[in-house]
Parts: structure tokens; C-alpha cells; sequence
């Protein structure tokens, strides 16, 4: 089958297939730790025990449109990071980060109103130790983003900054890290960009982690690409949770919350694009094992 075929195949299975509980349960099963944080935590512990692997917790939602939801989720935030908090003194050892997406905050409506939360946010997880990762969303909140982030940037492993290899603006965050002093996750990008997916977008990426580290910067890579890997074996990687679970690195990306099924769509649209719709598919024996073998007995 051809790549274009591939990506039609997956472009009308994906959405059908999703659209039946049976199949998104298990796809949930898979590739979140749960709907609530008591998952998130117990999640957090497993991945600790099982391998001594960081987490970088996502509570899932974007696209807020209204104060009262990013408000609630900017209090979440702040819970959630004094339970991470616990299991830092729990653990010497145990390292976690917030990954924060900054249209939830509100960034698309109201940007003071973002600032202010994500500063909120910020203070707290630097008062218990956590790490803060803003996620790269659109080419389209790059500007506001980088608005709502300087009043709060500093030189501190408790800030990274995600800057997406698909988006050809990526350039602009780097340079903000860079004058700044800020850390950087490069990843292929899940949302739409003006880079074609597989060979732009590759080269993008090892260019963009190379400069990444050249300048100094605390530098990062999201990917499952084991040719990219292999470039940088000493660079901190992170995975998506679920994906290719057995396999070495630093830090999971663990997303939760009630938002599951419009992640699970996201990340079907993401694969699609790159070709990686494969991976998530045939990954689902594995994820699942793992899950049984050191998930299901840990307790928070």
C-alpha cells in the first residue's frame, strides 16, 4: 500500500472506528493514565517503579472559550501540582513536570486573563518543585503565546518550552528560548503545519534540536523516530504514554482528564498526517500488556 493509500485508509477508518466504545475504551486504555487524577498519580507511580521514568502530566482540555473553564482548570493545575509535590518527598528521585496548553488558559480570548493564570500555576509548581513544559499548539498562538509567556520567563529547569518541527514559524520560539535562557522540547508537532509531514518535517526537527543545543539550552525531543533518536542518544527523551512502552527513555507525556476522547482524536488526526496511525494501531498489544503487568496492582 502506498503512502498516500496508507493515509487515505486511516483518514476513513480512524474516525469510524472511534466512534464505537468497544474500540475507543481500549484506544483510552492504551494511550491515557484515566479519567481522573487519582489515575494520573497512580499512572505517575507505576512509571516511576516500573523504570524510573519521569512524567510530564497533561490535563487534557484546549480551546477554552469561556473564564470560568480556564479558571478551573488553572485551580486543577495548582491541586494537581501539590500532589506531585507529594510524591517528589514520596520519591527523592521521582521528576514531574505540568504540561501546560495555553488556549486553555484562555490565551485565545482573553490574554491577560492567561498570563495571570499560567503565573499562578507557575509559582506553585516552582514552590513544590515541579517542572512547567507549555505545549506548542497552533502556528496562529505563536505571537500571543510568546506575549503571555515573557512576563514570567526565566532561566530555571522548571521551564520548557515545546516548539513543533512542522511549523516553519518554530524558528521564533527558539529564538526566545534562546535569548531568554528557557528549555526546549522539540517535537514533530500535533497540529496542522506549513512543513510536509515525513522528510520536511524530519529535517526541521534534527536542525532545530542541533541549534537547540549548540546554544546550551536545556533541549528535549518528543518523538518515537528511532532514526532521530539514534542522532541523539545523550539528549532527554520523551514518549507518549503508551507508545512503545517498553522501549528506554527519560520522561512520558501522560495525559488524563475527562477530555480523553477528543485527545484520542487529535492524536488520530496527528498520526494521519505523519504516517504514524501504524504505530498507535499495532502498538495496542503491547501498551496493554504493560499496563497489566505494572499498572494494575499500584496504589497512590
Amino acid at each position: 500500500m502506498t503512502g498516500s493509500a496508507r493515509k487515505g485508509f486511516w483518514q476513513r477508518a480512524g474516525p469510524v472506528a472511534l466512534k464505537h466504545k468497544f474500540i475507543r475504551d481500549i484506544f483510552m486504555f492504551c494511550y491515557t493514565a484515566g479519567e481522573t487524577e487519582k489515575d494520573a498519580l497512580r499512572m505517575a507511580c507505576a512509571l516511576y517503579k516500573w523504570g524510573g521514568c519521569g512524567v510530564i502530566s497533561d490535563l487534557l482540555g484546549e480551546e477554552v472559550t469561556e473564564r470560568a473553564v480556564a479558571e478551573t482548570a488553572a485551580r486543577k493545575y495548582i491541586a494537581h501540582a501539590k500532589k506531585l509535590g507529594a510524591l517528589k518527598v514520596l520519591y527523592s528521585d521521582f521528576r514531574c513536570a505540568l504540561a501546560i496548553k495555553l488556549s486553555q488558559l484562555g490565551l485565545k480570548f482573553d490574554l491577560d486573563l492567561a498570563r495571570g493564570l499560567l503565573k499562578d500555576i507557575f509559582e506553585e509548581a516552582i514552590f513544590y518543585d515541579v517542572g512547567l513544559e507549555i505545549d506548542m499548539e497552533g502556528s496562529e498562538t505563536l505571537i500571543p503565546a510568546l506575549n503571555v509567556i515573557r512576563a514570567l520567563i526565566r532561566a530555571s529547569p522548571h521551564f520548557r518550552i515545546a516548539t513543533a518541527a512542522n511549523q516553519s514559524p518554530s524558528d521564533r520560539y527558539l529564538a526566545f528560548c534562546r535569548n531568554h535562557g528557557a528549555g526546549v522540547r522539540v517535537v514533530k508537532g500535533a497540529y496542522e503545519g506549513d512543513l510536509a509531514p515525513g522528510k520536511d518535517t524530519d529535517l526541521n526537527f534534527i536542525r532545530l534540536t542541533e541549534e537547540a543545543l549548540a546554544s546550551g539550552l536545556d533541549t528535549a525531543i518528543g518523538t518515537h523516530d528511532e532514526k532521530i533518536i539514534k542522532l541523539f542518544p545523550e539528549v532527554t527523551l520523551q514518549m507518549l504514554l503508551g507508545v512503545r512502552p517498553f522501549a528506554r527513555k527519560d520522561f512520558i507525556y501522560m495525559p488524563w482528564g475527562e477530555e480523553r476522547a477528543n485527545y484520542l482524536k487529535r492524536r488520530w488526526d496527528e498520526g494521519v498526517r505523519s504516517n504514524a496511525a501504524n504505530l498507535f494501531v499495532i502498538n495496542i498489544p503491547e501498551a496493554i500488556l504493560w499496563r497489566v503487568l505494572y499498572a494494575r496492582q499500584v496504589t497512590v
